[in-house]
């Protein structure tokens, strides 16, 4: 499990069973869900795959999904099959927009890597592009 910032946390379909959270933002495309609205846990699936191929616009719907499920309140969990690439990229998008300043992707991850105190492996480059990629004002007019 990744903490990202107070209340958002990065991780994989087992951490998803055992994290003690309010919302879920299930980011991998075939990732079948463990808990959610059953349990009374807020639940988004926008489905991504680890890698190229992934539309621009999956990646707003799923910054956009993350910023709904925050603005409810409690812990966060953004979560995909290894827990330490898509579902951190998108963490990163969301921080991207949320945090003051402004942000560049080696930037962000430094500042997960500094706040969980470990070597959290570079997303997948894919990602890094879609980041890239992404208009931020726009997205951030958008969702904020």
């Amino acid at each position: 499990v990744i903490q990202v910032v107070d209340n958002l946390w990065a991780g994989n379909s087992t951490d998803e069973k055992k994290a003690e959270v309010c919302s879920i933002l299930n980011v991998a495309k075939d990732l079948v869900p463990t808990r959610g609205w059953a349990q009374g846990i807020n639940y988004f699936h926008v489905g991504l795959v680890d890698g190229p191929g992934n539309p621009i616009e999956s990646y707003y719907a799923a910054v956009m999904s993350l910023v709904s499920l925050a603005k409810l309140g409690g812990k966060v969990m953004v979560c995909c099959h290894g827990g330490k690439s898509i579902s951190l990229a998108v963490a990163m998008m969301y921080l991207q927009i949320t945090t003051e300043g402004i942000y560049e992707w080696d930037s962000l991850l430094q500042m997960v890597r500094e706040r969980n105190d470990t070597d959290i492996p570079e997303p997948n480059k894919a990602h890094k592009l879609a980041f890239d990629r992404l208009n931020w004002t726009l997205l951030g007019e958008i969702v904020i």
